[in-house]
């Protein structure tokens, strides 16, 4: 089963995202092992790799920020199939308000946009746990999907 770790600086403060946030969480969890770690939250900016060095030093690791790459669903789903294959831990990084540094970006993996939208960083870790259960549920042979 593919390991992913999403890192979050700071915690969700409005219930109703953390209880969406908690019920994709536990259906992503049939297909995929999730673990979220919440890092303090860096309140002077942008996020340094000083602030997150630690937890970059293996795995693949993906910057979430709105000028990455975009992938369709099916596109999505080709990525995560290879890292499953690869057994790669995938480690990704949701943003602060301020989003990263260049040098983060640069010494990343991947830099991923969910969209070129900018969103709020509680609504992104939403999303993408919604992302991660719809790709893990079509590599099933799901339904959720349409």
């Amino acid at each position: 089963m593919l390991r992913i770790k999403l890192y979050n600086f700071g915690k969700i403060k409005n219930s109703s995202l953390r209880e969406l946030e908690d019920y994709y969480l536990k259906l992503s969890k049939k297909y995929l092992q999730i673990e979220i770690v919440e890092l303090k939250d860096v309140k002077k900016g942008k996020i340094v790799l000083d602030d997150i060095k630690k937890q970059f030093d293996s795995g693949f690791t993906i910057i979430l920020s709105e000028e990455g790459k975009e992938f369709t669903t099916k596109e999505f789903v080709k990525e995560i199939r290879d890292w499953k294959l690869e057994s790669r831990e995938v480690r990704i990084f949701v943003g602060n308000a301020f989003g990263f540094e260049e040098e983060v970006k640069t010494k990343s993996d991947l830099v991923f946009s969910l969209s070129k939208l900018t969103l709020p960083h509680e609504f992104v870790r939403v999303l993408l746990l919604e992302q991660l259960f719809r790709v893990g549920d079509i590599l099933a042979g799901g339904k959720y999907h349409k």
